[in-house]
């Protein structure tokens, strides 16, 4: 299910990689802020029109809306982004800027473009804490599949196929003061590697015997 932000002018949703987020429950002390936020721009929105579907993305945030641990978690790939959380009373409350305007300078797209690449390498290359600003240089583990670090994957396989109990695990090694996968990652990595990786193993060795018996 595709759900497009309700804002107005926005065109994000969770298919174009964003992060969105339903409306908080009506009873809720926020319920209103929210609303009045889209009416802000959308004055005919009215509370009676949500549905379980209705969501604001992540761009109407600031950084400080949402739960600092787990943006860390995240910086540090130990959380997916769509994990990210709000923190307690956040409210949205950047409103979408007018739309670019066409027939700029060759030289101001250069620059532009520029500017993009070199924060998109730094955000490849540095994961900075939003709380104190402490950065960190990634050089410890290569990325995989999706920019997800290897070790990560390794680790949830080890616990895995080693038949250990993933959340004692993952508490154990915290305790240890280890940086950790969470133990959602976890099951993340089951879910889509780990055991389509057995059921493949399982059927390889399957029609190997089937091969001998014939």
């Amino acid at each position: 299910m595709v759900n497009f932000c309700v804002c107005f002018g926005c065109n994000n949703s969770n298919l174009s990689g964003h992060r969105v987020h339903r409306f908080p429950n009506k009873k809720h002390k926020d319920f209103r802020a929210w609303i009045r936020f889209v009416q802000a721009k959308r004055s005919n929105f009215a509370a009676s029109s949500l549905t379980r579907h209705t969501v604001v993305c992540e761009k109407h945030f600031t950084p400080d809306s949402y739960n600092q641990g787990d943006l860390m978690e995240f910086r540090m790939g130990f959380r997916r982004k769509e994990w990210v959380r709000l923190a307690n009373g956040a409210v949205p409350s950047v409103h979408a800027g007018p739309p670019a305007k066409s027939g700029g300078s060759e030289e101001s797209n250069v620059n532009v473009s520029t500017r993009r690449e070199s924060a998109r390498r730094k955000r490849e290359l540095c994961t900075a804490c939003g709380t104190c600003g402490y950065e960190r240089y990634w050089q410890n583990q290569e990325k995989v599949h999706q920019n997800m670090p290897a070790c990560n994957l390794l680790l949830s396989g080890a616990i895995h196929f080693s038949g250990c109990m993933a959340s004692q695990t993952i508490r154990m090694l915290k305790l240890f003061g280890l940086q950790c996968i969470s133990p959602g990652t976890f099951f993340c990595h089951q879910r889509y590697y780990s055991i389509p990786t057995i059921m493949q193993a399982w059927r390889n060795e399957q029609r190997g015997i089937i091969r001998e018996l014939k």
